[in-house]
């Protein structure tokens, strides 16, 4: 019944993620460039530098994007995931072998190695070329995850688990039996939205609850530096950056955002466009947030 309900929880999810990403999956950066999956458009290059954008609309269905310690983007193509330089090289790294029972839902990269999860509950583990692949798990219909140390953290909407990807098919270990959504590391310190009520809370010896950050996240990123957390707010999808020591609120950057993303290079955020109806094809907006908390539309068309 457990399994049920987790199953149940996590196709839920999914759905919902057809609307609203994770933010792993929606960006990723270089030294040189950031990049965006933006919905119905394609593949988004921005160069850090100037702000010049570029758009491959060749790339319209991709589900997830990461950028490989040599430059190149790793994209996860639903069925397969590719590694190419955008320009003269395109190589197939892993593949999904039967189409018809399922398909890649989340890849990210940590200490230059490459983790695949798929919707039928298993998680790979793998170099940047695809060599050296080991199953990690069989039965984790996950919703999010981070690897921290020698542990895979993953949450399925019901809980918080890890396992040790030293090891093939390692049992996992339940943190949290609570409704997890969003996980996130910063300094060895795992981060995650937990409770009915969604509130942030932190795991590093113990679980502990980020008291002074507002209840009712629905999705977060922590700033470079790790002193303040951008959240996006369920009840009305507001943007909000929050310092996390004193819970001083520094800024509400917008009332509508979809996806939020951040690392050393930046904070950038999603938008739907507004009068979008039901049967429409969804349009997006991606915007970087200077250190004022000032938006710029990235790509503007």
């Amino acid at each position: 019944m457990k399994k049920a309900f987790r199953m149940l929880v996590v196709f839920i999810l999914i759905l919902t993620d057809l609307q609203y990403a994770n933010a792993d999956e929606f960006f990723s950066s270089s030294e040189y460039f950031a990049y965006f999956n933006v919905e119905n458009k394609g593949l988004l290059e921005m160069d850090l530098e100037t702000g010049e954008a570029l758009l491959y609309n060749k790339y319209a269905d991709i589900v997830s994007i990461a950028v490989a310690p040599d430059g190149d983007l790793i994209l996860n193509l639903r069925y397969e995931v590719i590694k190419t330089d955008l320009y003269k090289t395109e190589d197939t790294i892993f593949e999904v072998e039967d189409k018809n029972e399922a398909w890649i839902y989340h890849m990210k990269i940590f200490d230059d190695k490459l983790y695949v999860a798929m919707t039928n509950g298993s998680i790979y583990s793998m170099q940047l070329d695809g060599t050296e692949c080991k199953l990690l798990a069989d039965d984790a219909y996950l919703h999010d995850f981070v690897v921290c140390d020698t542990y895979l953290y993953y949450c399925d909407g019901t809980a918080l688990y890890r396992i040790d990807v030293q090891r093939e098919l390692s049992a996992p270990q339940m943190l949290v039996d609570d409704i997890v959504t969003a996980v996130e590391v910063y300094d060895g310190i795992i981060y995650f939205i937990c409770g009915t009520d969604r509130a942030l809370c932190s795991y590093k010896e113990s679980i502990e609850r980020v008291c002074s950050i507002p209840e009712g996240i629905r999705d977060f990123a922590l700033l470079s530096g790790g002193e303040k957390v951008a959240v996006v707010m369920r009840r009305d999808s507001s943007l909000k950056v929050f310092d996390i020591a004193t819970g001083e609120e520094c800024a509400t950057v917008t009332d509508a955002c979809v996806d939020i993303a951040a690392d050393e290079n930046g904070f950038y955020y999603k938008q739907m466009a507004e009068g979008i109806g039901f049967y429409d094809i969804a349009e997006y907006s991606v915007f970087m947030v200077n250190d004022n908390y000032t938006s710029i539309l990235i790509g503007d068309e």
